[in-house]
C-alpha cells in the first residue's frame, strides 16, 4: 500500500525532511529488508530521537520568537509611555494618568522578566542546536534508506545497518557534547569566577 504524502491538517504535500511524520517514516522502515530486531532498534534509537528532537526544536523556536517579540515591542513602547506620564500620588484617584503609569510599570516588568527567561533558557541557541542535530539525523536516515552517499556501494540495508548505527551514535554523541559546551555551559559556570578575570588579577599581582 502506498504511503500518502497529504498533510493531516491541510491539503499540502509533506516534505519528510521538514514536515516530519513518524507514522509515515515507520511505514517506510517496515518495508526495508532488515531483521525485526534491527527495525525495532532503528525505530527506537533513530526515529524516536528524530521525532522528539523535532518537537523540541519547534517548541524552542516558538518560545524564542514569542519572548523576542515581547522584548522588542515592549522596549519600544515603554519609553513612549514613560514620556507621557508622571508618578501619581498615593491620594490620587484611579484616573487615566494613574492607569497609564501602572501600565508602564507592568510592561517594564514583563519586558525585564521575558529578557531574563530568554537569556537563562537560551531558547534561540536551543532551537538552532536541536534543528541542526535533527536535520543531520534525518539526512543520515534518508541516505541509509535510499542507499545513497556513504551507503551507495555497501550492497543492501542489512549490510549497511551497522555503519548506519555507528553514524547515528556519532551524531548523538556530538549532540550531547555540543549541548554541554554551548547550551548548558552558562548554567554550569554560573556562580564561578570568570577564569580570564582571575588570570588577569593574578597577573596584576605578580607585576
Amino acid at each position: 500500500m502506498s504511503v500518502s504524502l497529504k498533510s493531516k491538517k491541510n491539503n499540502r504535500l509533506v516534505d519528510p525532511l521538514y514536515g516530519f511524520d513518524a507514522d509515515r517514516i515507520k511505514a517506510i522502515i517496515e518495508k526495508i529488508e532488515l531483521k525485526d530486531f534491527e527495525k525495532d532498534l532503528m525505530c527506537y534509537r533513530w526515529l524516536v530521537r528524530v521525532e522528539n528532537m523535532e518537537k523540541d526544536a519547534r517548541k524552542s523556536k516558538m518560545r524564542h520568537y514569542i519572548l523576542k517579540i515581547i522584548i522588542i515591542v515592549g522596549s519600544a513602547i515603554v519609553p513612549v509611555l514613560a514620556s507621557l506620564n508622571n508618578p501619581p500620588k498615593a491620594t490620587d484617584p484611579l484616573d487615566g494618568q494613574t492607569i497609564l503609569y501602572l501600565s508602564t510599570l507592568i510592561i517594564s516588568m514583563i519586558v525585564s522578566i521575558s529578557a531574563g527567561i530568554h537569556e537563562f533558557f537560551s531558547y534561540g541557541d536551543r532551537w538552532r542546536h536541536y534543528r541542526a542535530t535533527v536535520e543531520n539525523l534525518k539526512s543520515e536516515g534518508w541516505h541509509y534508506i535510499q542507499q545513497t552517499g556513504r551507503y551507495r556501494s555497501i550492497g543492501n540495508h542489512e549490510k549497511a545497518y551497522k555503519r548506519f548505527a555507528e553514524r547515528v551514535e556519532s551524531i548523538l554523541t556530538k549532540e550531547r557534547e555540543r549541548y554541554m559546551t554551548d547550551i548548558a555551559k552558562e548554567k554550569t559556570n554560573e556562580g564561578q569566577p570568570d577564569k580570564k578575570a582571575a588570570d588577569g588579577s593574578t597577573a596584576e599581582k605578580k607585576s
